[in-house]
């Protein structure tokens, strides 16, 4: 592509009379004679890859007009963009300014909210737990770019605010808040590049993940948590220590999900933000079985009993609102048992976390776990590998092998 500076007014000429200077680039649009200079100026992009071949430019981006000082500025920029392949005319466009980030941000949040009502399983589809934080991270955090444009965003401008960034109480922000925002800032920029609004990508920062101890607790301690929690909210926590199910899958559990006669019960849905959403989120994928234990069976028949029920219902009712449980009133329930019990542990700790470690810890595989919790080999290893006694026994086991062969 080729950039140039033209006079708006086509060839114009020196205004006085009998001076037969023309402003071109060549005399930077000036008579050096008379100082006189070329009335309005604009720059002309030309070019095979552009949608007509041609671009013009009348305004700065900032939407005033171009005078031939910042013409010139401009001009050298655009030669450089075109050069690193980050040139797009949509920068330049005055109306609305779309490739600022606060005006591009506004349809990307939309185009968000638009999927997260979409049927779950559809194309594009977002949970409302995902738009919530996407929202939350634009307005908190990215709202830093708001006066630059989209390609102006680089590796170090990114950089350079996540050094000094300090979260809502004025401390130095931790590394899971900074990865939260490249990630965000990332698919906003990537969905601009398929909008064909960007052309390139920058690399962003890599930030390290924050170590964080997963602490679990043994059956026993579980059974000193749940002996310390009202009679009638007992089944719920049972049901989280015998399966290692995700809070919110047995929050949302259905009498439907439950087969006595086949021994098995089924994940068919979970809560997003307190709104169901049946199971398989894609639709090529069937519902996955699990084995229904003589405990669980136990835990179902005591929560069942009395009730008139249809396929529908939820198995867990808290019987003071006579709705499922919320997030909220499970954990509130949750920690006061736990401090009771004098332990420091999420609900979700309590639970999935606690039942891995003690199937590692009783011999069972990655794979095995994996299977338990419906979840990858790759994932179960990564999240539990300092808990495997029974691999580190085997490399033990190994080492003595080789030493008595030597």
């Amino acid at each position: 592509m080729k950039v140039t500076i033209r006079s708006a007014r086509g060839h114009e000429r020196c205004p006085v009379e009998g001076c037969k200077t023309s402003f071109s680039e060549k005399n930077a649009f000036a008579c050096p004679v008379h100082n006189t200079f070329a009335f309005k100026v604009y720059i002309d992009v030309t070019g095979r890859k552009l949608e007509k071949g041609r671009f013009r430019i009348y305004h700065a981006p900032d939407g005033t007009a171009l005078q031939l000082v910042s013409a010139i500025a401009l001009k050298q920029q655009i030669a450089e963009q075109i050069k690193t392949n980050t040139f797009s005319p949509k920068r330049y466009q005055q109306a609305g300014q779309i490739l600022k980030f606060k005006n591009y941000k506004r349809q990307y949040l939309e185009k968000m909210r638009e999927r997260a009502r979409r049927p779950q399983g559809s194309d594009g589809w977002l949970s409302l737990s995902s738009l919530e934080d996407i929202e939350k991270y634009h307005r908190n955090y990215l709202h830093i770019f708001d006066d630059c444009f989209m390609q102006d965003i680089t590796k170090n401008t990114v950089k350079n605010y996540l050094d000094g960034l300090k979260n809502q109480s004025g401390e130095l922000a931790s590394n899971t808040i900074k990865r939260k925002i490249v990630n965000h800032l990332s698919h906003l920029l990537h969905w601009g590049h398929d909008q064909e609004d960007i052309n390139k990508v920058p690399d962003l920062p890599a930030v390290k993940k924050d170590t964080r101890n997963i602490n679990v607790l043994k059956q026993e301690q579980q059974n000193e948590v749940i002996d310390r929690v009202p009679k009638i909210h007992r089944p719920i926590l049972k049901w989280a220590k015998e399966t290692g199910r995700r809070v919110n899958e047995y929050r949302a559990m259905k009498v439907r999900d439950m087969s006595f006669k086949r021994g098995e019960y089924y994940i068919g849905g979970a809560f997003d933000k307190e709104v169901y959403k049946p199971f398989p989120k894609v639709k090529e994928k069937g519902h996955v079985a699990f084995p229904l234990s003589h405990e669980l069976k136990a835990i179902l028949k005591e929560v069942l009993k009395d009730r008139v029920y249809s396929p529908e219902d939820y198995v867990f009712i808290n019987s003071e609102s006579g709705k499922p449980y919320t997030q909220s009133v499970l954990d509130k329930i949750f920690t006061k048992a736990r401090k009771k019990a004098g332990y420091k542990v999420t609900l979700n700790e309590f639970g999935r976390h606690s039942f891995a470690v003690q199937l590692l810890e009783s011999g069972a595989t990655y794979t095995q776990v994996a299977v338990a919790l419906n979840n990858t080999a790759q994932v179960v290893e990564k999240n539990y590998s300092k808990w495997n006694v029974a691999e580190k026994a085997k490399i033990i086991n190994m080492r003595n092998k080789k030493a008595k062969a030597v």
